[in-house]
């Protein structure tokens, strides 16, 4: 999940950015099959079971820290504990650990391939009869049990879970990165007043796609199937099933793009990168130029179900002041900040965007 990427040069535009990429977005394409063998458990009722709906809105601040979104929970009556939200996980996890010291009981502990990205293997289990809390609104009644003390290393910052697209099933879910607040509103009771571009999500296994053109060489112009991940902290990282439809190597081979070697870090390990400059990417009417963008060389095989291409992360996503996910209607709606319409100076620009212009 959390990601750092080193590469040997491209600093002006890389050595800021910080990959963190959306770990288990489907975790139990792999893992149900091996657990349902070895247990009458009700796995699908301790994934998916949430609490009862609201029919009003409530809002939370977030810490916004390495490129992520923090959120205080409490879980069974504890307070304070720290939750990474993660658009990119296809379930609520609750650290191994941490359920170990608030007595929370697992259910068939096992190691599993195939988990996220990376290659290792990761310890799974369950756990039911929760009480998860966004302040005083229960939010979840059972999540996934998963060991994540090497990803709290490497971030260095402490974790607790993570809560994922569960969420986003349950509320409409509007972040606003310009004032660090959370809002939730209730599924059936939201109206969408604002000045925002509104996208629409592709049906993409039930994650939160949306179509992205990139300019993959001179003259060359593709679009990608890309998940809205707010678990990555990359600008744009593409599969290998997108790379070679796309002809990436082919500009490389030929000198239009040049690629540089990098490494990252999910959840089963460390995988190779390649970060390359593109001429341009363009979401909806917001085109930015020179925008550096990962390679990934192999599909994970999670994205066979979600059928996606690769990943948006918040390099993206914060340059916007809000985006607000409505699973329910089928949409996104970015708002945009003001100094969009501006030439932004990437010699200072973490994300290493050279430019972004608001076409009419």
């Amino acid at each position: 999940m959390l990601t750092r990427v080193h590469t040997s040069s491209l600093q002006t535009f890389l050595t800021r950015i910080l990959i963190a990429l959306a770990l288990l977005a489907s975790l139990f394409l792999f893992a149900v099959p091996a657990l349902a063998a070895a247990s009458s458990f009700p796995w699908s009722a301790a994934i998916f079971n949430g609490p009862p709906r609201f029919d009003h809105s409530f809002t939370v601040p977030f810490e916004y820290s390495h490129d992520h979104i923090f959120l205080n929970l409490t879980i069974n009556n504890h307070p304070g504990m720290v939750f990474l939200f993660d658009t990119g996980s296809s379930v609520n996890i609750l650290d191994l650990a941490t359920a170990q010291q608030l007595g929370i009981q697992s259910v068939l502990l096992i190691k599993q391939r195939g988990v996220g990205y990376g290659n290792d293997k990761v310890r799974i289990a369950a756990a039911q009869n929760l009480d998860a809390r966004l302040g005083a609104i229960p939010i979840a009644s059972s999540m996934t049990l998963i060991d994540l003390h090497n990803l709290e290393l490497l971030n260095v910052h402490h974790l607790d879970g993570i809560l994922g697209l569960p969420l986003l099933h349950q509320f409409i879910v509007e972040i606003d990165f310009a004032d660090r607040l959370i809002t939730f509103h209730p599924r059936g009771g939201f109206s969408y007043l604002g000045s925002g571009e509104v996208l629409d999500l592709a049906s993409s296994g039930g994650s939160m796609a949306i179509p992205v053109e990139l300019a993959t060489g001179k003259r060359r112009q593709r679009y990608a199937l890309l998940d809205l991940d707010t678990g990555s902290d990359a600008t744009v990282m593409l599969y290998a099933n997108f790379i070679q439809k796309s002809h990436i190597t082919d500009a490389e081979r030929k000198g239009s793009l040049t690629t540089v070697s990098a490494t990252a870090y999910g959840i089963g390990g460390i995988f190779g990168l390649q970060s390359v400059i593109v001429p341009f990417c363009l979401i909806g009417h917001t085109e930015m130029q020179q925008l550096p963008v990962f390679l990934m060389h192999t599909t994970p095989e999670f994205s066979d179900r979600r059928r996606t291409d690769g990943v948006v992360g918040t390099n993206i996503l914060t340059l916007f002041r809000r985006v607000v996910f409505d699973e329910p209607h089928g949409r996104v709606i970015f708002e945009r900040r003001a100094a969009m319409n501006l030439q932004i100076d990437n010699t200072e620009d973490a994300t290493g965007v050279g430019s972004i212009w608001v076409k009419p």
